[in-house]
């Protein structure tokens, strides 16, 4: 193969930015390295040291602020810092301690919330902590316990349900919980036990089916779970077996149809059970044996040869294990000793010579040859 020339670097610089990673040392000059920096200001990383100079720097964190942290520290102006915060806040945890002045965390916190993770303890206000959760509301975890309040509580709580759980209890309201859980369901575990009530459960179970997780013993009726497995089928997992009924199950099938697996063995019948297996041959383990017919394996087995080592050993036919291994000779391996014939191996070694590992000793001739 040819060495590739400046002009063959150039062109694949120019396609991918990163590509300045695999550019030999000496081949890369200034002008690539712009090119470069102006694409993906990450690329920076890959410029040698003496090629950073405070024009590229600049180019690379207009471009992604995160390239701050490749910045030579002399060269991190306040102007520099700035930039990189302005493009994404979290470029903050690069800036010197000296620079991170309250004006330049109230930067980053409006670009991004969650640089309050890296604001001075002394410049948290609460002032800059509600922009910050006004933001993004996951800034809640980075605020001091003594500014927290309801207002900024309710700021988080109403954008992401679950940071229920970095409020302190003491705060927690009725109202507060009922935001959380309309938001997230899941926020029900962070509900104080004494103001889970019937109707917040609803709410969160309508939300959320898999809330049913964080209900009170006493509210864990059949017209809860219908509602949680309503919202999620896979909720009909938190449902004790006594109250799967066939109404249930269909609620919770209907939502999603990969859940039949959690009804009772009587409730699978021979229609969901083929829907089941047309959409993933593997649930075929969960199809009880008196539903397992020939032509259920077989859809199974076209789906995925993973499907095969759940069928029947009477039911294994030349033909079902023909098809597995047309699919991927590796299912040679899933193949009853006395169906590995000798077109059957050559089949799986033509689709997978890896399939070799497992024909008889007393068939690698015929099939090598």
């Amino acid at each position: 193969m040819a060495k590739k020339t400046y002009q063959d670097w150039m062109e694949e610089v120019k396609n991918n930015s990163l590509f300045l990673a695999h550019v030999p040392e000496n081949l890369k000059t200034h002008e690539l390295c712009e090119i470069a920096c102006e694409q993906n200001g990450y690329a920076l990383s890959f410029v040698p040291e003496d090629l950073r100079t405070p024009e590229l720097c600049e180019i690379a964190c207009k471009q992604n602020g995160m390239a701050l942290q490749w910045v030579h520290e002399n060269f991190k102006t306040f102007e520099i810092c700035q930039i990189a915060c302005e493009q994404n806040g979290y470029a903050l945890q690069w800036v010197p301690d000296n620079l991170r002045t309250a004006k330049l965390c109230q930067i980053a916190c409006e670009h991004d919330g969650c640089a309050l993770e890296y604001v001075p303890k002394y410049f948290r206000t609460k002032k800059l902590c509600q922009i910050a959760c006004e933001q993004n509301g996951y800034a809640i975890r980075y605020i001091p316990e003594k500014i927290k309040n309801i207002e900024i509580c309710k700021i988080s709580c109403s954008q992401i349900g679950w940071t229920l759980e970095y409020v302190p209890e003491y705060i927690i309201t009725e109202e507060l919980c009922r935001i959380a859980c309309q938001k997230d369901g899941k926020a029900l575990a962070s509900v104080p036990e004494a103001m889970k009530t019937l109707e917040l459960c609803q709410i969160a179970c309508k939300q959320n089916g898999f809330a049913v997780e964080y209900v009170p013993e006493k509210f864990k009726t059949y017209e809860l779970y219908k509602i949680a497995c309503e919202q999620s089928g896979w909720a009909l997992s938190q449902v004790p077996e006594v109250l799967k009924t066939a109404e249930l199950c269909r609620i919770a099938y209907k939502e999603n149809k990969e859940v039949f697996y959690l009804f009772p063995e009587n409730l699978r019948t021979a229609e969901i059970c083929q829907i089941a297996c047309e959409q993933n041959g593997e649930y075929l383990k969960y199809v009880p044996n008196n539903l397992k017919t020939p032509e259920l394996c077989k859809i199974a087995c076209e789906q995925t040869i993973l499907a095969l080592k759940y069928v029947p050993e009477n039911l294994r036919t030349h033909e079902l294990c023909q098809i597995a291994c047309k699919q991927d000779g590796l299912a040679l391996k899933l193949v009853p000793e006395n169906l590995r014939t000798a077109d059957l191996c050559q089949i799986a070694c033509k689709q997978n010579g890896m399939a070799i590992h497992f024909v008889p000793e007393n068939l690698k001739y015929y099939v090598l040859i």
